[in-house]
């Protein structure tokens, strides 16, 4: 459910990187700080889409462990 907003803040972040990175403009007086805050929205994307794929993996992980204490409680695959 997470990937989207991550990969949102990491295209962002990167499009923000490039122009702070690259401006040489007066308008905008603290471009440092912006070009921090776009490399923070690329860790905190990688983050999302990291957390993300963590529990897609425990969910698998957890899924045949439930089926099978499922089949034990209801007696389902036994042999008579």
């Amino acid at each position: 459910m997470a990937k989207l907003p991550g990969y949102f803040f990491i295209i962002i972040g990167i499009a923000g990187v490039i122009f702070f990175y690259t401006y040489s403009g007066t308008e905008i007086e603290s471009k440092e700080l912006w070009l921090v805050f776009s490399f923070f929205m690329i860790i905190i994307g990688g983050f999302l889409l990291v957390q993300q794929k963590i529990e897609s993996i425990r969910r698998e992980l957890n899924k045949p462990q439930q089926t099978e204490e499922t089949d034990k409680q209801t007696g389902a695959g036994e042999n008579p």
